[in-house]
Parts: structure tokens; sequence; C-alpha cells
């Protein structure tokens, strides 16, 4: 049977004076370890488990902390009635499972399947026009720039960031060593403690939303007809918080038209910041100039 040491956590000083645990980063690589050891040889037995238990009762400053927390309940549902069941040592399995992909983490920088313990049991259906989108991981379906290109085209609008404007973490179905922490990155983290708005949601999720012949089709059918930016100009000046072609494919896909140059014909002139001659010359002829803000609040459904 294999043996699992746990070490008592060596502490530092604060400027307080009072001790100061291992980092949250150490602390969940060396969960991320001693969950791989676990399942190495097998499902989570009662041996296991209980090891589990006193691990997690000695880091139980971090076990609000995400993805700690999911384990830390997983345990406590195991052992809520203090006699662990086979049932509970099933949950117990699934949840390291969840944690860690389903599959062992590579540790020579080969990608892996992801983590699945941020998604919420039934993903939300995506709707992309007008939705702010941001990418974490390595994606299945292509490098990251073509993705972005594929989401934009369909009238999101890609974040680089996590943010309050962003409606969607997409997670790519590979992860790679060279992450932080292996099988997720601090997007994720990010998203969960400071924006519970933000749905975290899976590549394949993504997929199918690219796929689906719905808004999007409506949308750029609109284009001729009548979409919301039918018959409007638009130039983009400035550094904007998205890649300029991203925000022009927003535009394209409302019914607006992007050119490059300010004229009398211009509708719109969508400033970033630190944003030169064009912003000038779009003052002086009168034309209307939107910062980030105004630009989304003409969006619909934002």
């Amino acid at each position: 049977m294999k043996t699992y040491i746990l070490h008592s956590k060596p502490t530092t000083k604060s400027n307080f004076g009072s001790p100061r645990p291992y980092s949250l980063d150490r602390i969940i690589d060396e969960l991320i370890g001693l969950s791989k050891g676990i399942l190495s040889d097998g499902p989570v037995n009662a041996v296991k488990a209980e090891y589990l238990r006193k691990w997690i009762r000695q880091n139980q400053v971090f076990a609000g902390e995400w993805p700690i927390r999911n384990i830390t309940l997983a345990v406590a549902a195991a052992f809520s009635h203090d006699a662990l069941t086979e049932q509970g040592c099933d949950q117990l399995t699934k949840a390291l499972q969840s944690l860690l992909g389903g599959v062992d983490t590579a540790d020579d920088g080969c990608e892996t399947q992801s983590t699945q313990a941020c998604f919420c049991k039934t993903e939300p259906e995506i709707q992309l026009i007008g939705r702010g989108v941001c990418l974490t991981g390595v994606f299945r379906m292509g490098q990251r720039d073509e993705v972005e290109c594929a989401i934009a085209k369909s009238g999101g609008i890609i974040h680089q960031t996590v943010s309050s404007s962003v409606h969607y973490l997409v997670v790519g179905s590979c992860a790679s060593g060279r992450w932080k922490h292996a099988t997720f990155g601090r997007k994720i983290q990010e998203a969960i403690a400071r924006y519970p708005h933000i749905k975290i949601v899976s590549e394949e999720n993504l997929s199918q939303a690219l796929k689906a012949p719905t808004e999007v089709a409506t949308f750029l059918d609109a284009t001729v007809s009548g979409g919301p930016f039918a018959g409007t100009t638009w130039v983009l000046t400035g550094a904007l918080s998205e890649p300029r072609e991203a925000v022009a494919e927003v535009i394209r896909a409302h019914g607006g038209k992007v050119t490059e140059s300010v004229s009398k014909k211009t509708t719109y002139v969508l400033a970033g910041e630190e944003a030169g001659s064009k912003l000038e010359k779009a003052r002086k002829l009168g034309v209307q100039v939107l910062d980030e803000a105004a630009f989304r609040a003409l969006l619909p459904g934002v």
C-alpha cells in the first residue's frame, strides 16, 4: 500500500508578528500533487480519504479558496455522518479527477485534458452577439488567435483579461504543463474570486455556439436590410481594450462599415486611450466620438 506523507507547514513572520502560512499557490500545487498520488494506484478508499481529510484540516486557512474549496466540500460530504461510505469514496474520486481534468496531469510540458472543476453542472447556452468573451488554456479547435477571430466574426467582443465587461470565460479543453498549476490558469481563479457574474464554459460549449446558425446568421443577414448599425460608418482609433479587428468584426456583424480614415461620411469614431490625429480630425468635422462604454451601450442585449 502506498504511503502519503503529510508535512507540517513551516511558517514565516508577517509584518504584524503572527505566523504566515505558505502561499496559496504553493498549497494548490501541493493539493494537485497529493491528488495525483492518491489516484495513481486506484480510486479513493478509506485510508486515502482520511489522509485527504487531514490535509484539509492542516490547511483550513485556504479551505474557501478555489479549487481547494471544491475538495473541502467533497470531503465534508463524504464524512458528513463521520462514517465514510463507498458512495463517499466515489464522490471524492470524482472530485479529484475533476481537479486533474479526468486524466493524469503531465509534468513535462505536454498538453493534457483541462480541469473540469470550474464548470457548472449545466453549462449555459452561449449567446455571443455583443458579449464579452475571454479565453484561457489551450484549444483543440485551433490557435488562440484563430478562436478569437471566429468569436469576433460571430459577434462576440474579445477581452484579453478578465474584467467586469466579460460575460464568458472559455476554458480550452487542453492544459499545458507551462500553465501555473498545470490544469488551470490565473483567469479562472480571478473570475471566481472577483467576478462571480462571469460564466465559465468549456471549449465544447463554445464550439457548439459557433456552429449554431441562430443569432449570428440573423445579424449577418441584417447587414443588408437593417442591422442596428446598418448605414453607419465607423473609424477606430487609439488603444482599445480589445484588438481592433475584433471590435471591427462586431461592428460589421451588426451592419456597420469600418474604414481607416475620418471623413464627412463617417458616422462614429470609436476612440480609445491615446487617440491621435483621427480624433482631432473627427472633432474638426463634427463627427460623433464614442468611448468604449458608449459603444457597448449601443450593442443590443448589453
